[in-house]
């Protein structure tokens, strides 16, 4: 929400949930109930303060959706490979992930992603995934079909970050094949 046009001291204590006793020097910008954000740009940091000057601002940040640097190991093994946990932090609100891979080379294979410690679940190239703050992440590459190796990039992009390329790792796995 943001306090309307024409506020009472009321309403703005109430967007910014500040219990009374107050008054207007209890919202000025950047200090302990007004964020210093882009919504709140027209309301002062100090000196005379109005409640015109408060219509529009808002109490919330926008949320954060962009986690910590991430490093995803690259993969390599025979038929089934995967790589370490990385661990989602610095968000405050559920992130989508969009997984999109290549792949080169004899062999079918088939991405998998695990959160928290789950099952793999196949993930082909441009599906997402939804993570939360301290999710847990984890890759694997099974390969499979007539003997060779497969091999290919895996890119994780951050939909809900303007399509943020959040790391890039590769991927080799080999088989022997299946069959006489």
């Amino acid at each position: 929400m943001a306090v309307p046009s024409n506020p009472s001291l009321s309403e703005v204590a109430i967007e910014f949930g500040v219990s009374a006793p107050y008054s207007l020097t209890d919202f000025y910008r950047g200090g302990p109930n007004v964020p210093n954000i882009p919504a709140n740009s027209g309301v002062p940091t100090s000196g005379a303060i109005s409640l015109s000057q408060l219509a529009g601002a808002e109490a919330s940040l926008p949320p954060d959706v962009t986690p910590n640097a991430v490093n995803w190991a690259n993969i390599s093994g025979a038929e089934t490979a995967s790589n370490a946990n990385q661990t989602i932090n610095g968000i405050d609100t559920a992130i989508t992930l969009r997984i999109e891979y290549t792949a080169t080379g004899a062999p079918a294979a088939i991405l998998g992603a695990s959160i928290n410690g789950g099952a793999f679940n196949n993930v082909n190239s441009g599906n997402t995934i939804t993570v939360n703050n301290g999710d847990t992440v984890r890759f694997q590459v099974v390969a499979f079909g007539t003997a060779g190796s497969v091999s290919g990039t895996v890119t994780v992009i951050n939909q809900s970050d303007g399509d943020a390329t959040l790391d890039t790792f590769t991927y080799s796995v080999s088989t022997v094949g299946i069959g006489p």
